[in-house]
């Protein structure tokens, strides 16, 4: 694999908030090329640098720990490549040459050449202030040493980072001089003694045993899957979306919330929060297929931790157990969301099905992995969103309805907004979202608990509850039956995609789903092209790869989101949200090679093309491989991890199924096959 994004001279100022110039991280530590003109400048971003100050008007959120400038480099002249394979970025001016790359240890490393006759180049370290920190700059022992702090009793939690950078070495080789820098950077998150780290780390760190570190990470990362595609663009990009969550998931703690840690000042919009109705979810979708469910660590956290919070809302506010989220959380039990409002000075939006939505992800990775220890890390949260609708839904006429439960954002934080006025959707019943994702929720809950032998009545009765759960409502809209917004409420939107988010990603319809249902999803999906909308593009495009849109109608919508979003270091501007729409191509690619939801494998369902993939994760803990070439399906193989029972479309009118064993048999028709733990089966034309 050679994925390499190339910039030629400073990077350009993004429209919104993400960084364009090139980047390169260790998924806590990530430096980006800034876009000073006359100073080349790297912006230092650290996932767990907050300013924990609660509420949603407040200056709290993520914050930026400052930069570091090269001295003697014109960014004009540059021409910088971010080699993803690698995970270095590397640049050249003349006869100058740099390189950096961030090492496991949180140490970034700087290596600059430039001829001898000229003067050496100097790295200058200039940490953030304002906005409430104390800051501080020293000197110890040849180094610079900078840190920066929030702290005080209003805070949640108090973060302070020690940022230490040194020149390692300095050679003469010929006529080209060589340099070597060391940034250390640490937080009181990583070790208490923060600043003593950051020194140790400085001044003992070896380049050369940090490169092969490095280089060990990136190759056992990018070892876990691949795709090949006749499709150049989208082959890159797909490598690009998981490149760029590398760079930002790495803390079990912290996350990456709607801009990671691509933090280039203190001013980031809804503080860089972990958005609850979407957008803290999206760039997770697509990591399991992509068999990189490692980068999802610590998604959980931030959930498990406001479960206390959460239970109160529940408890107080509607008399229900379980727990009841607001649109915006932090890390470590904070509430980004506390503002004046209509709905006890909390931004709820008149949704009830924040904390559900913050479950998609967690069942997600346990269809993919069917890991019983994460299972017992997230059950008690999956648990509790149960429990939430058990208590808050109302059984009438023989089935389960949703009532005031908005499916868009209604603004109860207006000053001058009255319930009943003609933006009031807080009576909405029944929404589509909801509907889809407790048809999720309550089966994924009952089979964790069987998995781990835990609430077997509750098993039960969340499984009896789907049966009996309100169907999707329906109406005629352009000349076509298409999905309602709600039973009741708001019936259309032209905005967003909230009318197909049951589809993707809560799994509620799918290519095994009934005809009509599925004609209906078709007809919902086309009666108005949403590809390329800000919020909703990440949803809309896996959704239809689900539902079996055609790959050109699919592939000419990602090149034109590419077009129209991407910057040039394949970081996607919108208006919505940051990181959100950054897997994107990754997801909905996935979906067109691989789908397994609904507990059936279908091989290449909506790409027609040349392609192949390797070790692709299904439902089930199944990795699998296959080559598509002229249309005929080729050297499909499947791991299974956990012994589970194999479901495939057939891709042959007449299959030969080999297992672990070397035992071979015939299959026509769906192959259904009980697995081993650690066998591989191989599936080829019968001859």
């Amino acid at each position: 694999m050679t994925h390499t994004m190339t910039i030629r001279g400073v990077p350009k100022r993004a429209k919104y908030y993400m960084p364009s110039g090139a980047f390169c991280g260790n998924g806590d530590l990530c430096l980006m090329v800034g876009d000073a003109k006359e100073t080349l400048t790297f912006h230092i971003g650290k996932s767990d640098f907050w300013k924990g100050l609660p509420g949603g008007q407040t200056d709290g959120g993520i914050k930026t720990v400052g930069t570091v400038e090269m001295i003697g480099i014109k960014p004009r002249a540059m021409c910088t490549e971010m080699r993803m394979d690698e995970g270095t970025v590397a640049a050249c001016a003349g006869k100058t040459r740099w390189e950096m790359f961030v090492a496991p240890e949180n140490i970034a490393v700087f290596t600059v050449e430039t001829p001898a006759a000229n003067p050496p180049v100097g790295l200058r370290l200039c940490i953030a202030q304002g906005g409430g920190s104390e800051a501080k700059t020293e000197h110890p022992a040849g180094m610079t040493a900078a840190e920066r702090r929030f702290e005080g009793a209003e805070l949640r939690f108090a973060s302070a980072v020690c940022a230490v950078l040194a020149e390692k070495d300095a050679q003469t080789r010929g006529d080209t001089r060589v340099q070597t820098f060391v940034l250390a950077v640490v937080t009181n998150h990583n070790a208490p003694d923060f600043r003593e780290r950051a020194l140790s780390l400085a001044a003992q760190a070896d380049a050369e045993a940090l490169r092969q570190a490095h280089d060990t990470w990136w190759r056992d990362f990018w070892a876990r899957s691949r795709v090949t595609l006749s499709d150049e663009v989208l082959e890159q990009q797909w490598y690009a979306d998981q490149y760029a969550l590398a760079c930002c998931c790495g803390d079990p703690e912290f996350p990456p919330g709607l801009y990671g840690n691509f933090i280039h000042s203190d001013d980031v919009p809804w503080h860089g929060d972990y958005h609850l109705n979407y957008n803290y979810q999206a760039p997770f979708y697509g990591v399991f297929a992509a068999n990189r469910p490692a980068l999802s660590d610590g998604y959980e956290s931030p959930l498990l931790d406001f479960m206390p919070e959460g239970e109160r809302n529940a408890r107080e506010f509607l008399g229900c157990r379980g727990i009841y989220y607001p649109v915006g959380i932090g890390p470590k039990g904070l509430n980004t969301s506390s503002a004046p409002s209509l709905e006890h000075n909390e931004l709820f939006h008149g949704q009830k099905s924040d904390a559900a939505y913050g479950a998609v992800i967690l069942i997600l990775r346990w269809n993919a992995t069917r890991d019983a220890a994460y299972a017992a890390r997230v059950y008690p949260y999956v648990r509790a969103a149960a429990q939430f609708f058990e208590d808050y839904m109302d059984f009438e006429d023989g089935r389960y309805q949703i009532k005031n439960d908005a499916i868009h954002e209604v603004p109860l934080y207006w000053e001058g907004f009255q319930y009943g006025c003609e933006d009031d959707f807080t009576t909405d019943t029944n929404n589509l979202l909801t509907l889809g994702l407790l048809r999720m929720l309550f089966p994924a809950a009952a089979e964790m608990a069987d998995a781990l032998g835990v609430d077997a009545q509750s098993a039960e009765n969340w499984r009896a509850i789907v049966e009996k759960l309100s169907p999707f409502p329906t109406f005629r809209y352009k000349g076509k039956e298409v999905f309602r917004y709600t039973e009741r409420g708001r019936d259309w939107n032209r905005g967003n995609t909230l009318c197909i988010q049951h589809i993707f990603p809560a799994g509620a319809i799918h290519l095994g789903s009934d005809a009509h249902l599925l004609e209906v999803a078709r007809n919902t999906y086309t009666v108005e092209d949403r590809s390329l909308d800000d919020n909703g593009a990440n949803s809309y495009l896996p959704a239809g790869a689900r539902i079996g849109m055609d790959e050109r109608t699919l592939t000419r919508a990602l090149h034109r989101h590419i077009r129209r979003f991407r910057l040039p270091n394949g970081l996607f501007d919108h208006a919505g949200g940051g990181l959100e729409h950054n897997t994107m191509t990754m997801t909905t690619v996935n979906e067109m090679l691989l789908q397994s939801v609904g507990g059936v494998i279908r091989l290449f369902p909506v790409w027609r093309s040349d392609a192949s993939f390797e070790t692709l994760r299904a439902d089930g803990a199944f990795l699998v491989s296959a080559r598509q070439s002229g249309g005929t399906v080729e050297d499909v193989r499947v791991f299974s991890e956990k012994g589970s029972l194999l479901r495939m479309v057939n891709p042959f009118a007449a299959a030969l199924v080999t297992r672990g064993d070397g035992s071979q048999q015939e299959v026509r028709g769906e192959i259904c096959v009980l697995t081993q733990a650690g066998e591989t089966l191989t599936v080829e034309k019968k001859a």
